[in-house]
């Protein structure tokens, strides 16, 4: 007998569409963003590596310049837990110019400033602007970059933790030691801020400020976590040269930090959780 034979129509398979990759402005975008993140970290680092340089120019003592440091810290500290919800509220765009322009201002004028506490206050508004370019890095990724990458930008807001600390040590001793001008370590920034904020204005989208976002945020929280975040920094910070709790700035600091943390965590839960 025969085998019949069957006669079973190919089909052709459906070709593989490759997903779409992002557009060249949003890689100009997020790297802009990426150059601000990584200035951020380095101008902590290079900051505090040279302040010995630092006291030598305005004649201060260790305990007084050491709040140069702790200034900048407790500002940047403060700014990265709500840099996200103003960058969504004002846009990534303008958010982002805004923080990278205040910063770059700032530390092209901390060379000609020789009054400590101006120092330090200028030194902490610049904290607050280069805290808020850090989270903005991993929020740009999850936004502006398709799923099939997004993970390789999440990559890039681990090397602020690794690469620009690392860096920051061969930087100091450049500035400091190799061309003999401590004005570097503030003025290095400059260079970073103007190249992040052409490539972030020419990259990222234009969009709108949200106005209704500003009604409902929790601004009793605001002022409560931020507060509780400055003195729970400073308590850390000056802890160690203030011997801890045998200081009663430590201790009213971190007392105060804790129970204003609890005042925040309160409103965030319970009153009003949109901030």
């Amino acid at each position: 007998m025969n085998a019949a034979t069957i006669n079973v129509p190919i089909q052709n398979a459906d070709p593989i569409v490759r997903p779409a990759g992002p557009s060249k402005q949003a890689i100009a975008g997020l790297l802009g963003i990426f150059i601000a993140a990584m200035m951020a970290g380095l101008n902590n680092r290079v900051g505090s590596l040279g302040l010995v340089d630092i006291r030598g120019v305005l004649g201060a003592s260790l305990d007084d310049a050491s709040w140069l440091s702790s200034a900048y810290t407790v500002g940047e500290l403060i700014a990265m837990p709500f840099a996200s919800w103003f960058a969504i509220t004002l846009s990534v765009r303008r958010f982002h110019i805004s923080m990278v322009t205040v910063c770059g201002f700032i530390a092209a004028i901390l060379p000609f400033i020789h009054n400590l506490d101006l120092l330090i206050a200028l030194r902490f508004i610049q904290g607050v602007s280069s805290g808020a370019l850090i989270p903005i890095l991993m929020m740009a990724a999850l936004k502006f970059l398709p799923p099939h990458i997004r993970l390789h930008g999440l990559a890039l807001y681990a090397m602020t933790a690794t690469f620009a600390p690392n860096l920051a040590i061969w930087l100091s001793g450049q500035w400091v030691d190799g061309l003999s001008d401590w004005r570097l370590i503030y003025w290095q920034v400059i260079p970073l801020c103007l190249v992040a904020g052409s490539l972030t204005a020419w990259g990222l989208p234009k969009e709108g400020v949200k106005y209704a976002r500003f009604k409902e945020g929790n601004w009793l929280g605001l002022i409560c976590g931020v507060s509780s975040l400055a003195l729970i920094a400073t308590a850390l910070d000056q802890g160690v040269r203030l011997d801890w709790f045998n200081s009663s700035l430590i201790t009213v600091c971190f007392s105060a930090g804790i129970v204003l943390f609890g005042c925040y965590l309160f409103t965030e839960c319970i009153i009003k959780p949109h901030l």
